[in-house]
């Protein structure tokens, strides 16, 4: 294992797991489940069918891997929030860190990702190859950057693209003006999110301009970025490449 990932690796200790346990994933799973109604993009929801990602009890990380070969992903069990460069480095190399443990039973919402919010929020989307291209080459840009210090319109590149990740794969929308769908992590495994998202928030086109934006990881969002389809990451992620910006910003929406 890389030398930046070997220290935050844990195996999931399955038979650790309470009878509380699978009752908080089964409550946090149907609550979920039952908030997004159909308001989530298509590809969470073949996720959970082909990854086998079910309400039934906490999944299994070996049994979600066996059937995510085919994609050329695994997951594999971590401790504690990763340091950026740490998650950077891990889905460089096509790993998707989940935590081992999971939330208290009366614990709607953890600063920290959980069980929960990786297996249920983050790995479906894994089914779909432009979002899997686009969270590995995000991973190769964080650590490339991190050890090499450079600035994009001064902004430090590492923070660019880790702002970039924020903003589409925690708290990213997709679709049209009429009818967004829910792609981001943290929105899909918060109900509570989910509801601010479409009764109160502002969703805005995603530009490059909102990663000159700092954003908290403790609250709702005072925006959240849309994009129309999946494969818009790919042109975000080559205009900031070619250093294009804010001068020339790319917009979608």
């Amino acid at each position: 294992m890389n030398s930046l990932s070997h220290h935050w690796g844990r195996t999931q200790k399955y038979n650790s797991y309470t009878k509380s346990d699978h009752e908080t994933w089964r409550r946090l799973y149907h609550n979920a489940h039952m908030t997004l109604d159909g308001r989530a993009h298509e590809i969470f929801y073949q996720g959970l069918r082909a990854f086998g990602i079910s309400s039934f009890e906490i999944p299994r990380f070996k049994e979600v891997n066996k059937k995510m070969q085919k994609y050329g992903w695994n997951v594999v069990g971590v401790k504690g929030f990763l340091p950026i460069e740490v998650f950077g480095d891990y889905i460089s190399r096509r790993l998707f860190p989940v935590g081992v443990s999971i939330r208290q039973n009366n614990q709607e919402y953890v600063a920290e990702p959980d069980t929960f919010h990786d297996l249920f929020g983050h790995v479906p989307l894994l089914v779909n190859p432009d979002y899997r291209n686009f969270l590995e080459a995000l991973g190769c840009r964080i650590i490339k950057w991190h050890s090499n210090k450079f600035t994009i319109d001064g902004i430090d590149a590492a923070e660019v693209y880790t702002r970039l990740l924020w903003r589409i794969i925690e708290v990213g929308v997709i679709g049209s003006k009429e009818d967004p769908k829910i792609l981001g992590a943290a929105i899909l495994s918060s109900p509570v999110e989910t509801r601010w998202v479409f009764e109160n928030a502002k969703v805005i086109p995603f530009t490059n301009r909102v990663l000159s934006d700092s954003y908290r990881e403790d609250s709702v969002q005072p925006y959240y970025c849309r994009i129309n389809c999946l494969q818009d990451m790919k042109s975000i992620l080559c205009s900031i490449d070619n250093n294009d910006f804010l001068n020339n910003e790319t917009k979608t929406g």
